[in-house]
């Protein structure tokens, strides 16, 4: 017996079903806050780093001598300050979506515990105090591995993106890749290595990239796309473990 795989509308279905969880669910509000804001606050302060870098090459090129080309000044110099300023908001995109991950692993790992109690009516509170240090180092680990990983991939892929050809690839791996951090929450903290959590991975590409999506375009959306992550994980899990059992039952 084969089970269907979820493909990229459930993904991009995944973010709201994490948004419309948290309003039924308002105690979790607690631990959307903190990476919402921090995700909003990398995000404003590599933006604004990048603008004031761009507006800086800007006037050099208004000022500096273009030689034979100075006629052209006037054309090009309004373009590529335009082309700076739209790298930098990219740059920041990419690199808020690096660096929240890694920030936030141990706030996302202890929401996504909570989401998965939630849907099977388990306690909420059922993480001793003395294990919260070593699942956030755990958690921190798999997230800062992903992230070493995703930039390594992602590097040429950015530099290929101001090309028709490289963009849409571009787009397309970071909503991977985004999705695919969304998930690690909960792969992560099941324990899975890291080979395993690529295998599962890649067997769902479609529904990571639609998972990734929402973030990659709003990253402060992070947190509503862990709970997502969490709830299509358990229900992956819960129907792979339906047909498990069916095929036991079926050769006895």
């Amino acid at each position: 017996m084969v089970t269907r795989t979820p493909g990229f509308l459930a993904g991009l279905r995944g973010v709201l079903d994490g948004i419309r969880f948290v309003a039924a669910h308002p105690r979790l509000w607690t631990w959307i806050a903190l990476p919402v804001a921090t995700n909003a606050a990398i995000f404003l302060g590599l933006a604004a780093l990048g603008w004031q870098a761009a507006h800086a090459l800007q006037a050099d090129l208004a000022t500096a001598s273009w030689g034979w080309f100075d006629a052209l000044r006037a054309f090009l110099a309004p373009v590529i300050g335009v082309a700076l300023l739209l790298v930098s908001v990219l740059a920041a995109f990419l690199a808020t979506l690096l660096l929240s991950g890694v920030v936030n692993a141990p706030f996302h790992d202890i929401l996504s515990e909570r989401v998965q109690r939630l849907v099977e009516g388990r306690a909420e509170d059922g993480r001793p105090w003395s294990a919260l240090l070593p699942d956030a180092w755990a958690a921190l680990r798999a997230a800062l591995s992903l992230a070493l990983l995703q930039a390594a991939l992602l590097a040429p892929l950015f530099l290929l993106s101001f090309t028709a050809v490289g963009a849409p690839l571009f787009a397309a791996a970071g909503f991977l890749f985004t999705g695919f951090g969304l998930a690690d929450v909960t792969l992560a903290r099941w324990r899975l290595d890291a080979p395993a959590r690529r295998r599962w991975a890649r067997r769902r590409a479609g529904l990571l990239t639609g998972l990734g999506a929402p973030v990659s375009l709003l990253p402060p959306l992070a947190p509503f796309g862990v709970v997502g992550a969490t709830l299509l994980c358990v229900r992956i899990a819960a129907e792979e473990a339906s047909v498990s059992r069916a095929d036991r039952e079926a050769a006895s």
